[in-house]
């Protein structure tokens, strides 16, 4: 995978991550558990497997902001990283690095603006549980890697997630949920622009302003409740007992 640092709007090394520049992601749900590495067993072992394939269960509306990709184009170039298997990490970033490679200068910004405002729409207090009930704990970085695993597993998962998260239990990772933390797919657009610009400008300030949330939507969850947990996700938790036992 494609180790890059996650740098601030002012390209200063920071913890805040890319899409919410001008933001504060600063809630700190913990981990309880190790980062399994993307180069896992348990992700080599899958890694001649299909990918699990989510049902068109609703879509969620989603107003963006002027000069941002059209939903409909946003969603076809992530059908390229959803085209495998959930847990081959380095597979999806380089088949979507290879769409993004392929788009102008302008659509590469347009593709950014929609990205970030996708993210936004998944910051909310009952993903977040979810997350860091199927991984074992999940942290504000990692609530943004798995937001990005998520926009990888296409349109409809992403929708099932945001209308009913324990829709995540169809995900063949063997309850190694924290697989999904360790992407920073909201990076590529920046990365492909220093390619083609190494001497220019920087890639955000080509982006216009706008507003970012700062807060997660809904209630926020208590994360020493599991059996709270368990009950407001009776399918994820036949997928990840394990970890609570």
């Amino acid at each position: 995978m494609m180790k890059h640092k996650r740098l601030y709007c002012v390209m200063i090394t920071s913890t805040l991550p890319l899409a919410s520049c001008g933001q504060a992601e600063s809630h700190s749900q913990g981990s309880t558990k190790p980062t399994i590495s993307a180069e896992s067993n348990s992700a080599s072992a899958k890694s001649d497997r299909s990918p699990t394939l989510s049902k068109n269960l609703g879509t969620v509306e989603i107003q963006l902001v002027p000069d941002s990709m059209p939903l409909v184009s946003f969603w076809k170039i992530m059908e390229a990283p959803a085209s495998v298997h959930e847990s081959q990490i380095d597979k999806q970033e380089q088949l979507l690095a290879a769409e993004l490679r392929k788009l102008l200068d302008e659509d590469l910004i347009a593709f950014k603006l929609t990205y970030d405002q996708v993210m936004d729409e998944a910051y909310s207090w009952d993903l977040w549980a979810a997350a860091y009930f199927a991984g074992g704990g999940c942290s504000d970085d990692g609530f943004t890697y798995f937001r990005n695993w998520l926009i990888g597993r296409g349109e409809h998962a992403f929708y099932n997630a945001l209308n009913d998260p324990d829709s995540l239990e169809i995900f063949d990772l063997d309850g190694e949920f924290d697989i999904a933390m360790s992407c920073e797919w909201d990076l590529l657009p920046s990365i492909i622009w220093d390619e083609r610009h190494p001497s220019g400008s920087n890639f955000y300030d080509q982006l216009p302003d706008r507003a970012y949330i700062k807060e997660p939507k809904g209630e926020p969850f208590d994360e020493d409740d599991i059996e709270g947990l368990k009950a407001k996700f009776p399918r994820l938790t036949k997928v990840v007992s394990e970890i609570w036992d």
